[in-house]
């Protein structure tokens, strides 16, 4: 989200310039400045484990241009030692220059590709499962019941005993539960053949705990009462709201940034007239 300081009093959220009182526009200077330094403190930790690949490599070029100068004072190419060392420094900086450009680009290519890859297996991942919370939600709860699809997505725990419905349809529960696993495990086989640029393994564990907790259900013989059913449902709800969130971790931290310059504008802004799109990004928070 590109957020701009256009003058002391004004900042542009998109194509939209909104007025904010002077002590805004500084906090969103200081937030905007603090968001460049983390992304070159980002960039030079990415410099630093390309230069360690490069290590050994550096290492065995030094020791090669030594071998090459001591033979060059043999047979009197140079009369001393430092006049080797200048004529070798071109050498050895363009070589070291050239390998940690194509490392740190190729870590750059890789990196891009993980994140796409990422970004779009959570947003399938989220689409798909909302058919199935939205059909446990509606056997599960009575009509009611103020459980919305809202809350499950923001993953608000229900704690009202009396919101479960006292007759619900053991065979549909174990059906729609079943369906729900079966797309659980479609996924981490996914997961599997995917290389995600963060999260990797947490997320399997995830998965895999979200469905021996299905599978629990699904064993079992008796009749659950309202307390277990409720537990159950929080559980499972924690389960795919981790999943989530792992899923989401190379863009936590910019998304957490997004929310705080957000929070700065909603509270020093002036009274003004916005466009429906610039109101929708305001009031929306960041996962």
């Amino acid at each position: 989200m590109k957020i701009k300081c256009t003058s002391f009093s004004t900042i542009k959220l998109g194509e939209e310039t909104i007025r904010l009182s002077h002590t805004g526009v500084f906090k969103i200077s200081l937030l905007n400045c603090y968001g460049y330094v983390w992304r070159g403190l980002r960039f030079g930790k990415r410099e630093l484990k390309s230069a360690r690949d490069l290590l050994f490599t550096t290492v065995f070029l030094i020791a090669c241009y030594v071998l090459i100068i001591l033979w060059g004072l043999s047979i009197k190419k140079y009369t001393n030692l430092l006049d080797g060392v200048w004529e070798m420094k071109s050498v050895l900086l363009t070589t070291v220059g050239i390998g940690l450009f194509s490392l740190n680009l190729r870590d750059i290519q890789t990196w891009r590709s993980q994140l796409k890859s990422q970004y779009y297996l959570r947003l399938l991942f989220e689409g798909e499962a909302s058919e199935s919370w939205r059909k446990l939600r509606i056997l599960m709860f009575q009509k009611d019941a103020a459980i919305k699809m809202s809350e499950i997505r923001n993953y608000q725990q229900v704690t009202d005993e009396s919101a479960v419905n006292s007759r619900i349809n053991q065979t549909e529960l174990r059906h729609i539960l079943y369906d729900y696993s079966k797309f659980l495990k479609k996924y981490l086989n996914q997961l599997g053949s995917t290389q995600l640029a963060g999260g990797q393994g947490m997320s399997e564990s995830y998965f895999n705990n979200s469905i021996s907790l299905i599978r629990s259900v699904l064993t079992f013989d008796g009749q659950f009462d309202k307390a277990e059913l409720l537990k159950f449902f929080n559980d499972l709800l924690l389960g795919f709201h981790s999943i989530i969130n792992i899923l989401s971790c190379p863009w936590r931290w910019d998304k957490k940034l997004d929310n705080r310059k957000l929070a700065v504008i909603k509270s020093t802004m002036k009274s003004q007239k916005l466009c429906p799109r610039t109101v929708a990004i305001l009031n929306a928070k960041n996962k």
